[in-house]
């Protein structure tokens, strides 16, 4: 696969919460390039899984932290399509996120394998 290639993996509600926080905290540890990516992954999957981001009175782009999100079902599924790029960015956000997650490590490690699967990740996989 090529790097402008895209791919779709489905995710529940509850699954892209947990990528958009591995992309938020990961981001922040990121520059140029890769925090950018970081940020336009972050901020698709809140505009796809109708997420609601409220200003939480802190500044920057950590006052904008993740804090609620609409009605809705935690089950329903969505595909989401990705270029292979930002997939990777997703992929080492969940990695990071795994070892750190207070919820659910074995939720953040499907997710992360499933990006993997979708984007021929595994042989640059470093887990």
């Amino acid at each position: 696969m090529d790097d402008s290639d895209t791919a779709t993996v489905e995710l529940s509600k509850s699954e892209a919460r947990e990528v958009v926080n591995a992309l938020s905290s990961y981001r922040t540890r990121q520059t140029g390039r890769d925090e950018r990516r970081a940020m336009n992954v972050e901020e698709f999957l809140q505009r796809e899984f109708d997420f609601k981001r409220e200003d939480t009175g802190l500044t920057g782009d950590i006052g904008e932290e993740f804090a609620s999100f609409l009605d809705g079902d935690d089950a329903d599924e969505h595909e989401v399509q990705l270029s292979r790029t930002e997939a990777e960015e997703a992929v080492a956000a969940l990695s990071e996120h795994e070892s750190e997650s207070s919820t659910d490590a074995e939720t953040v490690r499907e997710v992360r394998r499933r990006f993997e699967e979708a984007f021929d990740l595994d042989a640059r996989s470093e887990n």
